[in-house]
């Protein structure tokens, strides 16, 4: 792979929120790239040039010497195309999301995380003006709002409300505070469309702060599986086991190939995320990699 066609980095974990349905574990609330760290993703910009590149945490405001020093290796032969995921609590006024998005080198795009639980802590003019601040500004603006359940849907008509922007709606996994807090998304039967899904973050790649590399973004990483997915470097994860299958794996198949019992699937098993730690909690796919590698 000579270039990375999408490449993530979790900056750290801290953040300026506390959101009931956060993914994160309010425990591990408290990391940030150590310099070891720091100096391998600048080696990672420098060697793929990923065609897009973001930044997402904690809140990723907090560390944009971090950003601006990673994002400084890029090749200055191929054009930058970075973003950053935020939850919008610097803006307190157009002018001071204006010096805070001007202070991130090479800024094109960001998004931003609001819905029911954000709005807990983030008053709607902040989100207003982080808006304004982007178009003066030239820098695209998305929004990314999650559900509990449908009814949520409402957030959506309040975000139109304030321009014309993207707005994409994710299901709350069932990982972290959200696990905790018995806040994720819950379907009412089993989705049997879920079985011909792929990994929907399969054409990226993700550095976690702290842990290692993966194309998985959740479930496993989150919930203990993370000697399965995570490698140190972008090479090991490239070649590994994990990446070979499940870059390319039909989750039903994966599910019927390493015994999975259908009677077994419940209907929070609906999402790709969700199948696919339920595939790794009971089918035998570990106990199968474990007895190839000795």
């Amino acid at each position: 792979m000579s270039r990375l066609r999408k490449f993530s980095v979790v900056v750290g974990t801290k953040c300026t929120f506390d959101c009931r349905h956060c993914l994160l574990d309010k425990r591990t609330r408290n990391k940030s790239l150590k310099e070891r760290e720091k100096r391998l993703l600048c080696e990672v910009v420098r060697r793929y040039a990923p065609a897009s590149f973001s930044f997402t945490g904690g809140e990723t405001t907090l560390y944009v010497d971090d950003i601006n020093r990673i994002s400084s290796a890029f090749p200055e032969s191929r054009k930058l195309n970075l973003g950053i995921v935020t939850n919008g609590s610097f803006a307190s006024s157009v002018e001071e999301a204006r010096k805070v998005l001007s202070s991130i080198r090479g800024l094109t795009y960001v998004q931003v995380s609001y819905d029911k639980f954000h709005a807990e802590f983030l008053p709607k003019p902040r989100l207003e003006n982080l808006f304004n601040a982007c178009m003066e500004s030239g820098i695209g603006f998305r929004v990314v709002t999650t559900l509990q359940s449908p009814f949520d849907l409402t957030v959506v008509s309040e975000l139109k409300a304030i321009g014309r922007f993207e707005i994409a709606v994710q299901k709350i996994c069932d990982i972290g505070e959200a696990r905790k807090n018995g806040v994720a998304f819950r379907n009412f039967v089993f989705d049997k469309k879920v079985l011909v899904r792929m990994c929907p973050n399969r054409d990226q790649l993700v550095y976690h702060c702290g842990k290692g590399f993966s194309i998985c973004c959740a479930n496993l990483v989150y919930n203990g599986f993370g000697k399965y997915c995570l490698h140190k470097t972008p090479e090991a994860h490239f070649s590994s086991e994990f990446y070979g299958v499940m870059r390319n794996a039909v989750l039903g198949k994966l599910f019927d190939k390493h015994g999975g019992d259908p009677a077994s699937l419940r209907p929070e098993h609906s999402s790709p995320c969700a199948l696919c730690e339920h595939i790794f909690k009971t089918t035998d796919i570990v106990k199968t990699w474990m007895k190839r590698k000795r």
